[in-house]
């Protein structure tokens, strides 16, 4: 196993990550990929969660795009270090509600809703 990527130390993907683990059955994030990605997409593939106003395939599409990048192309892209107050809620939330924030983020910052 490799070295951990620097984006997944920051706090949003370490609450993500422990959400990931806190999933029933737990899911064992792949740290070659940012956790808050994992996430998001975990929430739209095992639980069918999507936000109201924002499409299935275009978020799951974006997170594919994202998942094909350097993960440092894909924390610029999602303003990773400026997410510590998203990180709290994460981190205080179910894993279901905290994937729903996830893929809330995730629509909001590359313009899908």
């Amino acid at each position: 196993m490799g070295e951990m990527l620097q984006p997944n130390n920051l706090p949003l993907n370490q609450a993500c990550k422990a959400k990931l683990l806190q999933a029933d059955p737990p899911v064992h994030a792949q740290e070659n990929h940012l956790y808050v990605l994992q996430l998001a997409l975990w929430g739209i593939d095992q639980r069918n969660l999507l936000p109201e106003g924002i499409v299935g395939y275009r978020v799951e599409q974006t997170i594919g795009d994202l998942l094909r990048q350097e993960p440092e192309v894909q924390s610029r892209k999602l303003d990773l270090p400026e997410t510590e107050e998203l990180a709290q809620e994460v981190a205080q939330s179910e894993p279901e509600h905290a994937a729903v924030v996830a893929i809330e983020y995730i629509a909001r910052v590359m313009n899908l809703i």
